[in-house]
């Protein structure tokens, strides 16, 4: 009702109306755990960060798993799987983010065209233009950026991918995505970056499919706000007025191996 005053001792409960975005239903896999972290296996998709206050994402999630109370130490792009560590407490997270923290990345992408090289390093700066980093010029504030490319075979004779070990040396915002684009070698199914391989089937989903009975739409009606413009755009979708938005899977980019000395962490997960 507004207007009464809280005392020592009630409980207060504050509700928000949110709109959750579409993911997949894959679960994020514990891989180590210590007194300071927990490393788990992010599937693709899975995005790290929140959507203001959703849960969707793989805090939320692994709290819903019973792991409560980590905190992102890095974050792999919502289209990449692989090691993902997490911090028990801020301290153990801002611990794992010091510059004086030393650490080792590997990453495994599968690349078309192969690489020109068999052994290669693209050192250009980064910048950001909004949607996708791009190659500092002139002028730019772009950051330092070097990565260090491997051929793990030659090209596979089904569609001219090559598999490519991936070492950043830092850990800037698409940094692989944009090297491996820059080098003229995308990753083959990652769009953004020039990739023009077909995902895989089943690698793309529609949201918001509903069954016979209407048990969504009835559940999206019964939370349903006037004032809310997402609320009249989710309810046209379900009508069929408007297209349904894809749930993609993910890139050809896997998170291979994490080694942190400092805490003594050396975790892989499976391919």
């Amino acid at each position: 009702e507004g207007g009464e005053v809280a005392r020592r001792g009630d409980r207060i409960r504050h509700l928000c109306h949110i709109h959750e975005r579409c993911v997949r239903g894959a679960l994020p896999s514990v891989l180590a755990g210590t007194d300071r972290f927990l490393v788990v296996d992010k599937p693709a998709g899975l995005p790290c960060q929140s959507n203001r206050s959703g849960v969707l994402n793989v805090e939320g999630v692994l709290a819903s798993m019973g792991y409560e109370g980590l905190h992102i130490a890095h974050r792999l792009d919502q289209p990449v799987s692989g090691v993902l560590v997490m911090g028990r407490s801020t301290k153990q997270q801002n611990g794992f983010l010091s510059a004086d923290c030393a650490k080792q990345k590997t990453y495994v992408a599968r690349v078309r065209p192969p690489l020109a090289e068999s052994s290669m390093v693209c050192d250009v700066p980064l910048g950001w233009d909004g949607r996708r980093a791009v190659a500092a010029t002139d002028g730019d504030q772009g950051k330092a950026a070097r990565t260090a490319f491997r051929a793990l075979g030659p090209p596979l004779p089904e569609d001219g991918t090559q598999l490519v070990e991936c070492l950043p040396l830092q850990g800037r915002r698409h940094q692989i995505r944009a090297h491996l684009s820059l080098l003229g070698s995308p990753i083959a199914n990652d769009a953004l970056y020039g990739g023009d391989a077909s995902f895989e089937d089943g690698a793309t989903l529609e949201a918001f499919l509903d069954d016979e009975e209407g048990s969504l739409r009835e559940a999206c009606a019964s939370a349903e706000r006037d004032w809310c413009a997402s609320c009249v755009w989710t309810k046209r979708v379900l009508a069929g007025l408007e297209k349904r938005p894809p749930v993609a899977g993910g890139i050809w980019l896997h998170s291979r191996r994490y080694q942190v000395p400092t805490f003594g962490l050396d975790v892989e997960a499976p391919l």
